[in-house]
């Protein structure tokens, strides 16, 4: 609690109106992936910039964000679902930019005073990077519960459609029966697209869809870098230290123009990483050739990458 309490209390400091430039960030936690955005962020935006983190308390978080708002920023970056969803519902007239929010349709952040940068990857390039690895590809899996992520595999099957694919999906209700659905899909795919879906992407799903890819050789999708670290064969993942760039961006249209926020549509992410891990390749048979597919494709689409073994 003491980073919180040294954050109202820096708060209660500024008197209200103190910079029409001013940007406060609010971090539900301290994260690495927090911090990078933070640093995109006040690289890019012009104005002071304070920092503030929530700690995961959501308790303290009204308390704090009362004091932003008597505060009055020209605009708050809020990081994750804790401040993105606790700045909306206090800051009122304050422009609220959110960042590293997944699935941020399922919170309403959009319209008001509210936009952001979308963690989500435009699902047809996800889909377009692995057919250019694996261009035999044909029959796609995804786990799912639909609860979380109908409206990801309804559009998913469209995209998937666009490009020659097929699109096969599998249910759960619960984390504990994302097994069961993998052996459901044994022989009928020949590649897994991973989303991010609560009742899917935990530890346990993910490890579980991991070792389905390499016991069946089939390349998996991943959502992540650190998944293709430890098996996945591809990600397409956001920069976190671009998306901060791109908030930047957007908070200086709001401040300078003087634009409500929900004017301004969620963007998607405009600088993805790619990643490709070459054992995993070479041990679901992946051939060289098709390996060196990914670079010239990552070249030609501008994505930096990272490699694997």
């Amino acid at each position: 609690m003491r980073p919180l309490l040294l954050s109202i209390a820096v708060l209660l400091a500024l008197p209200p109106n103190a910079s029409a430039a001013e940007a406060v960030v609010v971090k539900s936690a301290d994260l690495g992936p927090y911090a990078a955005a933070v640093a995109g962020f006040s690289a890019e935006f012009k104005g002071r910039v304070s920092e503030y983190s929530l700690e995961n308390d959501a308790e303290g978080a009204e308390k704090l964000l009362a004091k932003v708002k008597q505060a009055r920023p020209a605009v708050v970056l809020a990081i994750g679902p804790l401040a993105a969803n606790s700045a909306k519902r206090a800051l009122g007239e304050i422009p609220v930019v959110f960042v590293m929010v997944p699935n941020h349709e399922k919170y309403g952040l959009e319209g008001g005073m509210v936009t952001g940068i979308a963690l989500s990857r435009p699902i047809k390039s996800q889909l377009e990077t692995l057919k250019a690895l694996a261009p035999a590809t044909r029959r796609v899996g995804v786990v799912y519960n639909p609860k979380y992520s109908k409206s990801v595999v309804e559009s998913g099957v469209g995209a998937a459609r666009g490009i020659g694919l097929e699109l096969v999906s599998a249910r759960v209700d619960s984390p504990e029966e994302v097994l069961t659905s993998l052996q459901a899909l044994s022989g009928k795919v020949d590649a897994l697209w991973m989303i991010a879906d609560r009742s899917v992407a935990t530890d346990k799903g993910v490890q579980a869809i991991v070792d389905f890819s390499l016991r069946n050789k089939v390349p998996l999708f991943a959502l992540s870098e650190s998944q293709v670290r430890d098996g996945a064969l591809v990600s397409l993942s956001p920069n976190f230290t671009n998306i901060g760039q791109q908030a930047g961006r957007l908070a200086n249209r709001i401040v300078l123009e003087k634009l409500p926020a929900g004017s301004l549509p969620v963007a998607v992410p405009e600088g993805l990483d790619l990643a490709i891990n070459l054992s995993t390749a070479k041990r679901i048979g992946v051939e060289c050739n098709l390996a060196l597919e990914i670079f010239k494709y990552a070249a030609k689409a501008g994505y930096p990458i990272r490699v694997f073994e």
